[in-house]
């Protein structure tokens, strides 16, 4: 298998979010496709899991029935040394991870995904460890690199987390309901797992974007009779409002061009009342705010460049 980067908990991790190729994409297509997504992303990951078991071991060398750490009523995990050492192979080459503190300050604003944390780690799992080996150096991971109540909280997320894990292979959702009444279906089961609490912790960025999704439509309705200059103030005010504590995190995330385009749909009827002199002008400085007049000149030389070709064609 080959090996990933190791970005797992890692203080350079603030991945951007992959953006769509055009407005329409980015804003108006995900009210539906968005929804589809992140329900198919949930199921498809446990359906990748549900065939593994604990039952055989197919590296022949560490046994499943011994690849398990002990939590005696004192309260302390006893690590075996096998995992301990098999978890310092795959998870320290790198070291510099983030503190607890740190872990659940960028969780909480969405700048680290846990899931996505957790997936980076499994993958780092060599091919011959089972599912549950995997968890179980996972474990030993997080009694290696933290320590008391730390490890408690996030051993008791992880477990909880495997069994919501286990329970969403065989959740089922009716065909007749909807993308957005499906989703809120599972919000619904991962609070059976969760405190709402630690289900923003694990989910809080992915629940808000399905809110954002859902109401953008109702948002471009409300504010078509406004001008540009105020649809743009209550386009702001509306993501603050639907994301609250990840706003910074998505708006520092977002590509220039995809804002750049969105100022262009939300001003497109204003202007079209322009002519065709202002409206060149206007353009022109929304390209500079977004990408200097260097970046700007070479926007206005691409679409030049198309118009003439366009022209040629129409010949």
């Amino acid at each position: 298998m080959e090996k990933t980067k190791k970005i797992c908990f890692k203080k350079d991790f603030f991945k951007n979010h992959k953006s769509m190729k055009s407005l329409q994409e980015r804003i108006i297509f995900p009210v539906v496709l968005g929804s589809i997504s992140a329900i198919l992303i949930v199921l498809i990951w446990f359906a990748f899991f549900s065939g593994s078991g604990a039952s055989e071991d197919s590296s022949g060398n560490l046994d499943a029935a011994e690849f398990g750490l002990q939590h005696p009523e004192s309260g302390k995990w006893t690590l075996d040394q096998t995992i301990v050492d098999t978890s310092r192979r795959i998870f320290d080459e790198n070291g510099n991870w983030l503190s607890f503190d740190e872990l659940l300050r960028y969780a909480s604003t969405g700048e680290v995904n846990l899931v996505s944390e957790l997936w980076a780690l499994r993958r780092e799992c060599p091919e011959d460890l089972i599912y549950e080996q995997c968890n179980e150096v996972i474990r030993a991971f997080i009694t290696d690199h933290y320590s008391g109540k730390e490890v408690e909280y996030l051993m008791n997320l992880f477990s909880s987390y495997l069994k919501y894990e286990i329970t969403m292979r065989e959740f089922e959702l009716s065909d007749k309901l909807s993308n957005s009444e499906k989703y809120e279906l599972i919000k619904k089961k991962r609070r059976e797992f969760f405190s709402d609490n630690d289900a923003q912790l694990i989910f809080g960025l992915e629940e808000a974007e399905e809110t954002y999704r859902n109401s953008l439509g109702g948002f471009l309705i409300d504010t078509e009779s406004l001008s540009g200059e105020q649809r743009m103030q209550r386009y702001e005010e509306f993501r603050k409002n639907v994301y609250g504590r990840y706003y910074d995190t998505v708006k520092k995330r977002e590509p220039k061009y995809n804002a750049y385009e969105t100022e262009m749909f939300l001003r497109e009827d204003e202007l079209e009342r322009m002519s065709l002199s202002d409206r060149n002008n206007k353009t022109k400085h929304m390209r500079e705010k977004y990408f200097g007049k260097d970046g700007a000149d070479r926007i206005d030389t691409i679409y030049s460049n198309k118009t003439e070709e366009k022209k040629r064609k129409e010949k």
